[in-house]
């Protein structure tokens, strides 16, 4: 989703606001509410802490009165609460919009074309856990296609077949240093990385900058690969 598109989409969510009846009760405002935390959840990604504290938002006070004249009174004021503090989350969203996803270049050259043409929709929706799960998944299928490898060797297992000195299929380095370092990079990234991602749901406050981290190792390790191989890759 573009992001001028995911702008538009937070701005006319702030203009519905400003205009719906000020009761809690009302038909729009009813009906406004899931709509808007839908919106919310995939323009900004549902790890985004946003989502979390615009779901919290309360429109209807926490007490009631037997007058009914009172009582629409604290409606009002519990209503006009919540509403300014929804548009100040919202606010908040265009903000993270324009700052944060919008620096985020739609064709990231310096990535591996083939990774990020997988992860790209994952990136410009804000799904920053299921893209760094994605990359893992798409980082071994890739090394076993080149390697020419089984559907079921994963993990540690593939890569000591495809990065091993002397033995791999696809050593990288040109020395034996080199070839171990790259050896040990590779099973740092199944082994810490890819096993995290692939067997448990993470929820962590900087998970943007987490899923670059495995986007690019990832990316670098493919694109030596490419380097020295891209030549003799073979397909099951």
């Amino acid at each position: 989703m573009a992001i001028d598109h995911r702008l538009a989409q937070i701005e006319t969510l702030i203009e519905e606001l400003r205009t719906l009846p000020p009761s809690w009760k009302s038909s729009e405002s009813v009906q406004w509410r899931p709509v808007a935390d839908a919106i919310v959840k995939s323009v900004l990604g549902a790890d985004n802490p946003l989502v979390a504290r615009f779901s919290q938002i309360g429109f209807r006070p926490n007490v009631g009165v037997s007058d009914q004249y009172e009582q629409a009174r604290i409606d009002k004021v519990a209503f006009d609460r919540g509403k300014d503090e929804a548009i100040g989350v919202l606010k908040a969203a265009i903000f993270e919009l324009n700052n944060v996803v919008g620096r985020e270049p739609t064709d990231r050259t310096e990535i591996d074309p083939e990774l990020w043409s997988h992860v790209q929709h994952l990136a410009e929706s804000g799904r920053w856990i299921e893209m760094a799960t994605q990359t893992a998944i798409f980082f071994e299928d890739r090394l076993r296609d080149w390697a020419g490898l089984p559907a079921d060797l994963i993990g540690r297992d593939l890569i000591l077949a495809v990065l091993k000195p002397d033995t791999g299929k696809l050593t990288l380095g040109l020395t034996d240093s080199e070839s171990q370092g790259w050896q040990q990079l590779g099973l740092g990234f199944v082994q810490a990385v890819r096993n995290v991602d692939v067997h448990r749901i993470q929820d962590r406050p900087d998970a943007q900058r987490y899923a670059f981290g495995v986007v690019g190792t990832a990316s670098l390790i493919m694109t030596q690969l490419r380097h020295q191989h891209g030549n003799n890759f073979r397909a099951r």
